[in-house]
């Protein structure tokens, strides 16, 4: 039994021991944890601590870098504003001495012109020529209007020569006065000269034809001028050589007594007057770079500072002030970024509150209303080129009669040339025939391109305001079959006339075999280019503006340069470019040249190469 029971006491005691060498691994096993996480925790505050400090480092020589690259940007830029100031200086008194050389100039002429900036001058001879009553030869005419031309560029460079200040918005207004007054009077004495012209035209008149015809001019302007003295059927047309220029009358015109006039100008008159002649015009933002200012010390007085920026140069005093408010601005956007976000609804919301609608002035108005019309020419987009064409037809003054010895010649007391009715019997004749005509047209380019036109290509079959604008260039022979048998020289074709069973279409034919359209040819000058067909306008004098409809049968002909067309309207006519026809431009280079001083500027399109040299020019 002793035995027994020593036994199980030593089985206790190494229980007893068992426990307790696992309560010692267990504990040491979580100091050397604890001991772990602590070493950790030191080490990755080191880390942070060594982060911290190397970019805190980083930091200062970022800002050192930047301080250096800042006062570098402030002397390049004094330096830079330095010499732009000098250069503006000297710009400024080249101008100067620009202009007052030319009002000397202008003063020492002595070549009897009057000065168009003194309105005494320019009102005595705008009120001489107008109320000269003498007839004056057609040398003597074209020498004055020569003359104002002149004076009207004159005063055209002199308006764009000038600053924007209080005093020179009215000059420009005078100036502008001025030159209405001088186109007014200019037109008036060119019905005059015409009408001049035409007083002894029964005593000039061709032996061939019995008719009188004129010729004669200059570069700025030329005169041909047509009379019907004969009344014969037979001759139908004439053709100005000289010009290159020719016509072809209905039947109704070949026994009227009537003249045609047609003007070459390269002045202008009518352009201008036009609402979309102006471009757009923006509102002017510019936005600088900012540039970097210089920080300084917080000792420093602020007195210091001031006195610091009042000597920079007032370029910089503003770009600094702009920098200012960028960085006031940084800062706001900041503070907001750490507010809570606003939803998208609310910012949606103060946008509409703060930013106002723009609202449309009164000339944009009536220009979008102006262009709704797809006839209108938009002169922003477009630019007449060439000379004006001014066609008119006018009634024949009364001609001088011998009877015995003497010659007897009625007084006209009009004085000037007096519009010729045509069509007389029906007014509404070309609009209608216009009408009939692009409805016609449509329909047969509408055909054409189904027909023609593929599944996948859908370019061939959508038509731009462009190509409305355009369409009218192209050739075609539908006039020519609306207007058959009104006149065997116009066309042949009958065909359209089948087509045509309505009591309005049958009422438009008869109309036109009374009274057709007058066909005008005419061949372009040497020196004038197109880089594509151009298009041909007629001035609407009701509205000021010019417009391609109503002009029939339109062509082009590319090879000959000439261009041909039928109307009823007897107004100016110019032919019209695409602004944009040329661009984008194909490659632009700049090369020096063999003298130091000069280089050649080169522009390459898919039309043409431009070369432009450039010198300096010492002020």
């Amino acid at each position: 039994m002793d035995i027994k029971k020593k036994s199980t006491g030593s089985a206790s005691t190494t229980k007893s021991g068992n426990k307790s060498g696992r309560g010692r691994k267990t504990k040491s096993k979580e100091e050397e944890e604890k001991r772990q996480e602590e070493e950790a925790r030191l080490r990755m505050e080191q880390e942070e601590k060594e982060k911290k400090e190397r970019e805190k480092q980083l930091e200062q020589e970022r800002k050192g870098r930047q301080e250096k690259v800042n006062e570098i940007k402030h002397r390049e830029l004094n330096s830079f504003y330095d010499l732009m100031s000098e250069i503006n200086m000297k710009l400024e008194s080249y101008h100067k001495n620009r202009r007052e050389k030319s009002k000397w100039e202008r003063y020492m002429r002595c070549d009897g012109s009057p000065d168009p900036t003194i309105p005494g001058e320019i009102n005595t001879f705008l009120t001489l020529w107008k109320e000269d009553d003498l007839s004056e030869d057609f040398k003597t005419s074209l020498d004055n209007l020569n003359l104002a031309f002149r004076l009207i560029d004159e005063l055209k460079f002199l308006i764009e020569d000038m600053t924007e200040n209080e005093q020179t918005e009215k000059l420009i207004e005078r100036y502008q006065n001025s030159i209405r007054d001088l186109e007014e009077v200019t037109k008036f004495k060119l019905d005059q000269t015409s009408h001049s012209i035409l007083l002894n035209a029964s005593h000039e008149t061709d032996p061939e034809t019995l008719n009188f015809n004129f010729a004669d001019g200059n570069k700025e302007i030329y005169f041909c001028i047509w009379a019907n003295l004969s009344h014969n059927k037979r001759i139908n047309g004439f053709s100005f050589t000289t010009k290159d220029f020719s016509f072809r009358l209905p039947k109704p015109l070949t026994l009227a007594h009537f003249n045609l006039r047609c003007l070459f100008t390269t002045y202008d008159f009518y352009t201008p007057k036009s609402r979309t002649y102006l471009c757009r015009i923006k509102d002017e933002k510019f936005d600088f770079d900012p540039i970097p200012e210089i920080k300084i010390e917080k000792q420093k007085e602020k007195s210091d500072a001031e006195d610091q920026v009042d000597t920079l140069p007032p370029e910089l005093k503003f770009l600094m002030e702009k920098t200012d408010l960028s960085e006031n601005e940084d800062e706001e956007k900041n503070e907001q970024s750490v507010n809570e976000p606003i939803t998208k609804v609310e910012e949606e919301e103060t946008k509409q509150v703060q930013e106002p609608k723009k609202s449309i002035s009164q000339d944009e108005l009536a220009i979008l209303q102006e262009l709704s019309d797809s006839f209108v020419i938009d002169l922003r987009n477009f630019l007449p080129l060439g000379p004006v064409l001014h066609i008119g037809l006018y009634d024949i003054p009364p001609q001088p009669k011998k009877v015995k010895q003497l010659i007897l010649t009625q007084r006209d007391p009009n004085e000037t040339l007096i519009p010729f009715v045509y069509p007389s019997l029906d007014t509404n004749l070309p609009t209608a025939a216009w009408q009939e005509f692009w409805s016609k047209k449509q329909e047969n380019d509408n055909l054409s391109s189904t027909n023609h036109a593929e599944p996948n290509d859908l370019g061939d079959t959508i038509s731009s305001k462009k190509n409305d604008l355009n369409s009218t260039v192209k050739s075609n022979d539908l006039l020519e079959s609306t207007v058959a048998g009104a006149d065997e020289t116009l066309t042949s074709d009958k065909n359209f006339l089948k087509s045509l069973s309505t009591k309005s279409n049958e009422q438009l034919i008869n109309s036109m075999k009374n009274e057709g359209p007058l066909d005008i040819k005419y061949k372009l000058p040497s020196t004038l280019f197109f880089g594509e067909a151009p298009l041909l306008a007629r001035w609407d004098e009701q509205k000021n503006h010019w417009r391609t409809d109503e002009i029939l049968d339109f062509k082009y002909d590319d090879d000959q340069r000439a261009i041909s067309f039928k109307t009823y309207h007897f107004s100016p006519y110019c032919l019209l470019q695409d602004r944009h026809v040329h661009m984008p431009f194909q490659l632009w280079r700049m090369s020096p040249r063999e003298a130091m001083d000069s280089c050649m500027f080169t522009i390459e399109t898919t039309n043409f190469e431009l070369n432009i040299e450039i010198k300096v020019r010492s002020f």
